[in-house]
């Protein structure tokens, strides 16, 4: 059970993504951008709208199957059957590298594409299953929703190997919804373009993104707009619960709702929000702030026990999405995290229900104690060790409850 809350009201609020920097949304767009302005790039919603095109542009012949990572988000897995495949899936380790013989195993004729994650812009070793999908017909997926402007180790950009590589935009740079599909192979039929739509909801997201992000940069327009916030309807959603946090919200059917979330559906395109602040913001700075984050957040949770990383080492060309750890009693960790004003990012805590979970092992594990803390650009010194703090006071908490 969540031990009970004692702290007050957190005194400050780090976000697990970056908000809307003022100054870069009426900036000129960049013309230097490596990914973004790829003539292959085709932008929808979001990641898992890309997916679901890339299943549709493939063209699978009836009863194909698309084998996926067993460690996944679910949001993925919804995306290819309603592309119209089945879905099986292979093993992940624990230290989230693909088991590729065991993904080998599992290729059947009727087996006709092969999704890899790159977790948290830390990048897969695909050369050898590049090989094998290639010499039997096999597409292969790069799902990038972590890993925008990362590079494997020869240089070459994460999603741009696979035969078709999918980003998601806005958990890297403020965007209210956005996400890319890249091509990487030519093709005489492009993907379809994902449906225009209006969402209220896009722009108070801008809106009050916008608001934190002055606040959070303190001053005079700061004190301004905390005054008239309440007035505005745009009074911050802080849940600082970790059971919030740990049970998803359930459709119809038993469906996380999030799965038709409007903002980034399936078969939506890109808002014209999104398109306006898209590429505005120096990709070069974004990747070095992050790794500068990451590498003083790890040494400064080194004294905490409690607190493994997943990725102790940060290869050259990595652009982090956050520090992953792994802790025992990840709810109440959370919980505690939250409390103080720090918002930790769960990838993978409930699984697409097609996957038979006790079947892998592992990444149950990972789903149940992996916990990504904040590092993006827009963090200060003094922001990573607020998170340090508390994170070793939410471990503190947790065992002084055992």
């Amino acid at each position: 059970m969540t031990p009970e809350l004692t702290a007050p009201t957190p005194s400050r609020h780090i976000k697990t993504f970056p908000d809307l920097s003022v100054r870069y949304a009426f900036s000129r767009k960049r013309t230097d951008d490596p990914l973004l302005s790829l003539p292959g790039m085709f932008h929808y919603s979001s990641a898992r709208a890309a997916i679901f095109h890339a299943v549709r542009w493939m063209k699978l012949p009836p009863g194909s199957v698309l084998l996926l990572p067993s460690y996944h988000c679910g949001v993925e897995v919804e995306a290819v059957l309603r592309g119209g495949a089945q879905v099986a899936f292979y093993r992940v380790r624990r230290d989230m590298s693909i088991d590729a013989e065991d993904l080998m195993r599992r290729m059947t004729p009727s087996t006709k594409a092969v999704m890899v994650i790159h977790y948290f812009g830390f990048p897969q070793h695909i050369e050898t299953l590049l090989h094998s999908c290639r010499e039997k017909g096999i597409y292969l997926i790069e799902d990038c929703a972590h890993g925008l402007y990362s590079q494997f180790s020869d240089g070459r950009w994460v999603g741009t190997l696979g035969d078709v590589g999918a980003f998601s935009f806005q958990k890297t740079v403020f965007l209210p919804n956005g996400g890319g599909l890249l091509l990487n192979r030519s093709s005489p039929e492009p993907p379809a373009e994902g449906q225009r739509h209006f969402d209220l909801d896009i722009v108070k997201a801008v809106l009050r993104s916008a608001l934190d992000y002055e606040l959070a940069a303190g001053g005079g327009l700061a004190r301004a707009l905390r005054a008239i916030r309440p007035k505005l309807g745009m009074t911050r959603r802080h849940h600082p619960t970790g059971s919030r946090a740990e049970t998803p919200v359930r459709g119809e059917g038993g469906t996380p709702a999030s799965y038709d979330a409007p903002r980034f559906g399936y078969d939506k395109g890109m808002s014209f929000l999104s398109s306006f602040l898209l590429e505005k913001e120096p990709w070069f700075q974004i990747r070095n702030r992050r790794r500068q984050n990451y590498l003083s957040l790890l040494q400064s949770l080194a004294s905490i026990a409690e607190l493994t990383p997943v990725f102790r080492d940060l290869p050259d060309g990595v652009c982090p999405l956050g520090l992953p750890v792994y802790v025992d009693r990840r709810p109440e960790v959370d919980f505690h995290g939250r409390a103080a004003g720090v918002e930790a990012y769960i990838f993978g805590r409930q699984p697409h229900p097609r996957l038979a979970i006790s079947e892998f092992p592992e990444a149950e594990y990972l789903a149940k104690n992996v916990l990504c803390l904040p590092v993006h650009q827009q963090l200060q010194r003094q922001d990573l060790e607020f998170i340090a703090e508390a994170a070793r006071r939410a471990a503190v908490a947790c065992r002084a409850a055992q």
